[in-house]
């Protein structure tokens, strides 16, 4: 048909005597026209349609908006959520129990980033499990996962399984058997992957290592006495010798930023798998702060006294509300030292340190063979009845020259 009128509509303009029919003619080749333009577009519909039958449904939305010369839209990047892990967790048989979003207290020492989310594994024990991080930036995620990564290093008693897939952290308690830790480490492997844009980098999976340093204890805790806060905690020498001017920082943080800091005094030598516990004073508690960071720092070396024994000591709670131990210490060395003093640790029945003290002994310096008495008083605290423990070190400065013991 439109063959037709195509050419009747030439024939009649190049034949046309008059002005009706040069009209007629226009009219059939405008006619002509139209038709050719809708059986046009007759035949791209009927063309997308047919590829839109092959195509999923998601397919079939970027093919529309690719085409789509009106609008420049990107449908958004697949995200892995901490209830499709804790959902893949129990559809592999794994323990993943009460989820619950973190508090910024909940992160204790580690870095206050990325969206957190704790659940539990009550095969482990009361109040243990593992904690699952979702973070939007690379740069928060290479933090958390260096932050789990160096503390697994630097000592055994804090090695924790860490996994890392795409924009996920997932960090789980290091007494977990290494078989069941694999088991979370595929259920986070078999979630979809991320688009490759929004795909972030991965660390790699730690092993516990052999514990050598000088480390901050995981038992350090915080207490108020009216407008003062101490952080209170302990630290181990495992360098395999001793170490002098030892000093621990504590930063106090409001929502991530730094609010105040202050440092311990300075502590004499401790010898080797020598334990001591640590104050931090702040005068005046910083205003709304809800985290806290420690770190320490020493010298190599240092002329630690081996041979200064405590014995004959003992510690209650005192009538005023305090706590007190007393005993004695012994110069068993060959060598004269001075300045000698207790430095005592509280715990409670989970081994959290309650306090720490120092006294020097009432004979500050000691010949070989002396002994002297000490007495460490506790009073900043408003009650000590959850103390169950306690722990003594001993320090003190060798002087140059060697004495003979006296026997």
């Amino acid at each position: 048909m439109n063959r037709f009128v195509r050419r009747t509509s030439y024939k009649l303009i190049l034949n046309a005597e008059n002005e009706a029919d040069r009209r007629l003619a226009s009219g059939l080749l405008v006619l002509f026209v139209l038709s050719a333009g809708l059986m046009l577009l007759f035949f791209l519909c009927a063309s997308s349609l047919t590829v839109a039958l092959f195509l999923s449904s998601d397919e079939q939305f970027t093919l529309l908006f690719r085409s789509s010369v009106l609008s420049e839209f990107s449908a958004p990047a697949l995200r892995i959520t901490a209830d499709d892990l804790i959902a893949a967790f129990r559809r592999a048989g794994l323990e993943a129990d009460e989820p619950t979003a973190m508090a910024p207290d909940d992160y204790g020492l580690a870095p206050f980033v990325c969206k957190g989310t704790r659940f539990l594994i009550p095969s482990l024990g009361e109040d243990s499990g593992g904690r699952i991080f979702i973070c939007e930036r690379k740069e928060d995620l290479d933090l958390l996962a260096r932050y789990y990564n160096q503390l697994g290093r630097s000592t055994a008693l804090f090695f924790s399984w860490v996994f890392v897939r795409d924009q996920v952290l997932l960090q789980i308690n290091g007494s977990l058997t290494e078989d069941v830790a694999r088991k979370y480490e595929q259920a986070l492997s078999f979630l979809p992957a991320l688009p490759a844009s929004s795909a972030l980098t991965t660390s790699p999976t730690p092993s516990p290592s052999t514990p050598a340093g000088v480390d901050i204890l995981n038992n350090h805790a915080t207490y108020m006495d009216g407008s003062a806060l101490y952080v209170v905690g302990e630290v181990v020498n495992r360098t395999g010798s001793s170490i002098d001017s030892l000093r621990v920082t504590a930063d106090v943080f409001n929502q991530g930023q730094l609010v105040d800091t202050e440092v311990t005094r300075i502590l004499n030598s401790v010898v080797a798998e020598g334990k001591v516990c640590f104050k931090v004073n702040f005068w005046t508690a910083p205003a709304n702060w809800n985290s806290y960071n420690l770190t320490r720092s020493y010298q190599a070396g240092g002329a630690a006294t081996l041979g200064l024994n405590v014995f004959n000591n003992n510690g209650a709670v005192i009538q005023s509300g305090g706590y007190e131990i007393v005993g004695q210490v012994r110069n068993d060395s060959t060598q004269r030292t001075e300045s000698v003093e207790v430095i005592s640790t509280l715990y409670d029945a989970s081994g959290t340190v309650v306090d720490c003290e120092e006294s020097t002994i009432y004979t500050a310096d000691l010949n070989p063979g002396e002994t002297s008495s000490f007495k460490v008083t506790f009073s900043q605290r408003t009650s000590y009845d959850n103390v169950t423990d306690y722990h003594l070190y001993v320090q003190g400065r060798p002087t140059a020259v060697s004495l003979t013991q006296e026997r």
